[in-house]
């Protein structure tokens, strides 16, 4: 999510687009990357990064629609991104590494190194002290809390039994998190302990994202999204797609859940609460 009213989505025809919510249109068309374009992030209001499987990052100009740097380190492809400071960014990657990165030099400040699998997904929380620290996910089927200024692992959070597929932050600092094992959950990170388990979807949970303070919306590979109320775990809205899920997020401006699926398609849901 950009904004209020626009919103990117990357795609495995190497491009990503960007779109107009609220009218349905597409805005343009991103061409640079030389394989599969796997995650997007907001460096700031004119600048998005892209990840991709050809294991490089891009930052691009909203304005001029032009990529101004490529960002090469990684061993591996790229799955996913976070914002970290001003300037910065942190990439997780199928090398088994998340690396920061000062943009604007296109160096690499700092690689974390800890996971046995690939590192499917990433996230900043900042504690209440305003200290950073990154959230990963793997396919090693843990979760790691790292200190974001030592590169150390604070904390290592296990109980799923498949591949951790997405990760996000809640507003009141809970984690919660989508795996292959068809379910969700819901973890305090100030002692690594499962809060709850989000039941009910028949295939892997792909992504997850958040609506508000309760509120969120996961992705299957079932086809569908489920809206969850994570207090109290139950599902209070199904929608079923057209192919399997494989991304989802939320435009608070728009109030609408944007989930794109294997078939290509995007599908813009409107959030109204009753």
């Amino acid at each position: 999510m950009i904004d209020d009213r626009r919103v990117a989505s990357a795609s495995a025809d190497h491009t990503w687009r960007l779109w107009d919510v609220k009218d349905r249109i597409m805005l343009g068309i991103f061409i640079g990357h030389k394989s599969a374009v796997n995650s997007l992030a907001v460096l700031d209001d004119r600048r998005i990064v892209s990840g991709s499987l050809d294991r490089t990052l891009r930052i691009w100009d909203l304005e001029r629609g032009e990529t101004d740097q490529r960002l090469d380190g990684h061993l591996g492809s790229v799955l996913a991104l976070a914002p970290l400071t001003p300037g910065h960014i942190v990439s997780a990657s199928a090398d088994r590494t998340l690396k920061i990165w000062n943009v604007d030099r296109g160096e690499v400040l700092r690689t974390f190194d800890g996971h046995s699998g690939i590192v499917t997904a990433v996230v900043v929380l900042s504690s209440r002290k305003d200290e950073k620290y990154i959230i990963s996910a793997s396919s090693d089927r843990t979760l790691r809390i790292w200190d974001a200024d030592t590169g150390a692992t604070i904390r290592i959070l296990g109980g799923h039994t498949g591949w951790v597929r997405d990760v996000v932050v809640l507003e009141d600092r809970r984690l919660v998190s989508a795996s292959n094992d068809r379910t969700l959950r819901v973890w305090d990170p100030e002692n690594g302990k499962t809060l709850r388990t989000l039941d009910g979807h028949s295939g892997s949970v792909e992504a997850v994202a958040v609506i508000d303070g309760v509120h969120i919306v996961s992705g299957s590979k079932d086809r569908t999204l489920r809206i969850w109320n994570v207090d109290s775990g139950e599902t209070l809205a199904t929608f079923v797609l057209d192919a399997p899920v494989k991304s989802v997020g939320f435009n608070s401006g728009a109030r609408m859940v944007v989930a794109g699926d294997s078939g290509a398609g995007i599908h813009f849901l409107r959030w109204v609460q009753g």
